[in-house]
C-alpha cells in the first residue's frame, strides 16, 4: 500500500515538474517577445505565427538573429532556428561569422531538429484523475482505482 501511495506522489509530482519545465524552457516567449521588436506590422504578424507553430526556441540563437539589421533576415533567422537546438559551441562560430548572410546560412547549417512533443497532454485532467484514484485506494475501494487508472491508460494510449 504504501508503495503503491509513494508511487502516485512521485507520478504527480513529476507531471507538475515536467509541465512547468517545459513551459520554462521552450523559448517561446523570447521568440514572441523578438517578433515585436521587427519594424513591419506583416514582419511581426508572419514571426508570431512561425512561433506559434514552433514548440522550441534556442535564445542564444535567438540573440543571433536580434543583431540583424533587415527584417527580411531576421524573419529568415527565426523560422531556421525554430524546433532546433544548438550546441554552444556552434553558436560561437556563428556570432564570429562576418556577416549577416553568413550568420544566418550558418544557424541554418548547424544544429539539430528537437522533437516536438507527442501532443498537448491534459495535465489537469491526470492530476485529477491521479488525486482520485489515489483517494480511491486510501479508503480502500480498489475497483473505483482500477477504473481509473484503466482510464487513465486509455487516455495516454491515445497519443
Amino acid at each position: 500500500m504504501k508503495k503503491i501511495i509513494g508511487f502516485f506522489v512521485v507520478l504527480l509530482t513529476s507531471v507538475t515538474f515536467f509541465s512547468v519545465h517545459a513551459s520554462e524552457t521552450d523559448g517561446r516567449k523570447e521568440a514572441f517577445q523578438f517578433c515585436q521588436t521587427l519594424s513591419f506590422s506583416t514582419s511581426r504578424d508572419n514571426c508570431a505565427n512561425i512561433v506559434r507553430n514552433s514548440v522550441y526556441f534556442n535564445t542564444s540563437a535567438l540573440e543571433i538573429c536580434s543583431i540583424f539589421n533587415f527584417d527580411a533576415y531576421r524573419l529568415d533567422c527565426v523560422q531556421s532556428i525554430a524546433n532546433r537546438h544548438y550546441l554552444d559551441a556552434e553558436i560561437e562560430i556563428c556570432k564570429k561569422e562576418t556577416f549577416d548572410s553568413k550568420k544566418l546560412q550558418c544557424l541554418k547549417n548547424s544544429g539539430n531538429t528537437v522533437n516536438p512533443p507527442v501532443q498537448n497532454i491534459d495535465i489537469v485532467y491526470l492530476k485529477s484523475s491521479l488525486r482520485h484514484a489515489l483517494s480511491s485506494l486510501r479508503s480502500g475501494n480498489g475497483r473505483s482505482t482500477e477504473a481509473t487508472l484503466i482510464d487513465m491508460i486509455k487516455y495516454l494510449e491515445s497519443f
